[in-house]
């Protein structure tokens, strides 16, 4: 079953449309949830972007520039694996931001 429909003629383009299609129509949720946070979080945003903009700066222009490597994996196992081992130093990292600068951290 699988053979007989990616041999379909026009696959590749009707795939690429519903890739398209499904792009476009995250934009809606996306910009749901940024309004939510707006709604919820507003008074912390700017707090966050005064926190975050010299951040990403100094990754932008320090010293480790260019040596970052990003993982992609589509396996479940793994990203859950990964996703774990790094969770408490991420933990760790926010809560010293958010005792740094005064942010409400949950």
């Amino acid at each position: 079953a699988i053979d007989a429909f990616c041999s379909q003629k026009g696959i590749i383009k009707t795939c690429d449309a519903v890739l398209a299609a499904s792009g476009s129509g995250f934009e809606g949720v996306y910009l749901a949830v940024w309004n939510l946070i707006v709604l919820v979080e507003g008074s912390q945003l700017e707090l966050y972007i005064q926190t975050v903009r010299p951040l990403k700066l100094r990754a932008e222009d320090g010293p480790g520039r260019g040596q970052a490597k990003q993982m992609v994996s589509s396996d479940l196992a793994e990203l859950y694996i990964q996703a774990a081992e790094i969770k408490h130093p991420f933990d760790k990292l926010i809560k010293s931001i958010g005792e740094a600068t005064g942010a409400k951290v949950n």
